[in-house]
């Protein structure tokens, strides 16, 4: 599963990985996260944009990095 991890501000524990499942970054971005190289991997393993959108905008969508990557795939 696609994980946001190494993009994510930490804190929360890795709660979401400690129930195998993959982070969805609700802790928004880690200070310089390199945002648009994940996005460039999740389209690489065969994420729609559509998929790799509503990654980066479900939580953080505010911040300059997180938006940055999204908008390489809005409509």
């Amino acid at each position: 599963m696609p994980c946001m991890g190494p993009v994510t501000n930490a804190g929360c524990g890795a709660l979401c990985p400690s129930y195998n499942r993959a982070c969805y970054s609700c802790w928004g971005p880690m200070k310089q996260a390199n945002a648009t190289a994940l996005a460039r991997q999740f389209e690489k393993i065969g994420l729609s944009p559509e998929d790799i959108f509503r990654r980066f905008t479900l939580f953080g969508s505010v911040t300059t990095e997180f938006r940055r990557a999204s908008e390489l795939y809005e409509d």
